[in-house]
């Protein structure tokens, strides 16, 4: 949370004692910022609402008589405003089901504090949500060529498109995905139902290599191994033959099909 952002907190509360009293609690919760405006009847909290937009409005659920919250929601249709209710006496659960959160009469600065910054928690990974851009069909077509194990030019030619263009979007994929590796778009084209697992499970085979070939001393000796010295210059302590056994526990894995060009996602 920004703590250079004021937040607008509407109070919608007919008792002057309750509304004024968590006007204050509100003042007073450290890092919050809060601006508290205080409404005593309907008509009031709809005039405001018309002419501002507010971040939170805590409301009593029977603020006169009785709040509709969903009718209120659907005459201002502004989804950024969080609604938390305002609970004074006892209330049946089901009524709160519409709010964003709720507080009670009861309830301490610590607890009230917990449940705006959780509210404003949660509003801001929504924002960062949909601050992320989607992908486009174009770009859902080629992280489905690319997961397959297609070269730049083998999708360029699938999708009649040049060579420079479909980098590009590889590109733009990363920035708007924010994945980076071979094995990350793999798991996201899975998760999003862009590819079966059944598509890729051949690209998913990586072949191994020895890095050494493997051998029996019969078959082949030991390897003298000569350095090579300018002529009539030895090194001190450096023998002149060495025998090198040859290695058959190292492995060579190639995992480059995925990504075959210079072009990291």
């Amino acid at each position: 949370m920004n703590n250079n952002i004021s937040l607008k907190i509407v109070v919608a509360e007919t008792s002057v004692i309750v509304r004024s009293g968590l006007a204050a609690v509100l003042k007073r919760i450290p890092n919050l910022n809060a601006h508290p405006i205080e409404v005593s009847s309907p008509e009031a909290l709809q005039n405001y609402i018309h002419l501002h937009t507010p971040d939170i409005v805590i409301v009593n659920p029977t603020f006169g008589g009785w709040f509709d919250l969903p009718s209120f929601k659907a005459d201002h249709t502004r989804n950024s405003i969080k609604y938390i209710a305002l609970v004074c006496s006892v209330i049946d659960n089901n009524a709160l089901k519409e709010y964003d959160e709720s507080i009670a009469i009861c309830d301490d600065i610590e607890v009230i504090t917990a449940k705006i910054n959780r509210l404003l928690h949660t509003e801001e990974e929504d924002e960062k949500d949909s601050e992320q851009e989607t992908l486009s069909q174009r770009e859902k077509e080629i992280i489905t060529c690319v997961v397959k194990g297609m070269t730049n030019k083998a999708i360029a030619d699938k999708l009649y498109l040049s060579i420079h263009t479909v980098i590009t979007h590889r590109r733009n994929i990363a920035r708007k995905l924010q994945i980076h590796s071979p094995a990350g778009l793999t798991i996201y084209a899975i998760v999003n139902k862009l590819v079966e697992l059944s598509d890729i499970k051949d690209t998913l085979q990586i072949p191994c290599q020895p890095f050494f070939r493997t051998t029996s001393a019969k078959e082949e000796p030991r390897v003298p191994f000569q350095p090579r010295l300018p002529p009539g210059e030895k090194h001190a302590g450096l023998p002149t033959e060495l025998h090198l056994q040859p290695k058959d526990t190292y492995l060579q894995r190639r995992d480059t099909h995925l990504y075959p060009e210079d072009v990291h996602l």
